[in-house]
């Protein structure tokens, strides 16, 4: 099966793979940044260090995959949290100081409805940033 990873913006084919199945891969340090991921099986595929920013993970199989972003994506934006200090809400990809120390006008900006949205969802999302760590090798 031939497998191709696009540019979800310019449709530019980023990776060609002839395989199956992303199960277990080992795609430490792999450049995924805007990779169309919906719906792979990276079931028990190690993430460390990979660049998903970006990527679309929507239905992808992460379970078991070793360092796999938190993905909620039952919100108004999709957020992504991957475990060593950053989170994405949307196309907004910040640390989590960054986003902790955001003010009201900079959230603003940032999109219509963010600031209704960050005032609604920022404890939560910050306490998830907060829990959900990946260990440090």
């Amino acid at each position: 099966m031939s497998i191709q990873i696009l540019n979800r913006f310019t449709s530019v084919v980023i990776l060609n793979l002839e395989i199956d199945t992303l199960r277990g891969a080992n795609l430490r340090g792999a450049d995924l940044q805007e990779a169309n991921l919906q719906e792979a099986n990276l079931r028990g595929a190690n993430l460390r260090g990979a660049d998903l920013q970006g990527a679309n993970l929507r239905g992808a199989d992460l379970r078991g995959a070793k360092n796999a972003p938190l993905l909620i994506t039952s919100l108004d934006w999709v957020v992504q949290i991957d475990g060593l200090g950053q989170m994405r809400i949307g196309c907004q990809n910040h640390s989590v100081e960054a986003w902790r120390n955001f003010s009201e006008l900079e959230i603003a900006r940032m999109a219509d409805e963010a600031t209704g949205f960050w005032s609604k969802h920022k404890t939560m999302l910050l306490m998830l940033c907060d829990t959900y760590k990946h260990p440090s090798e």
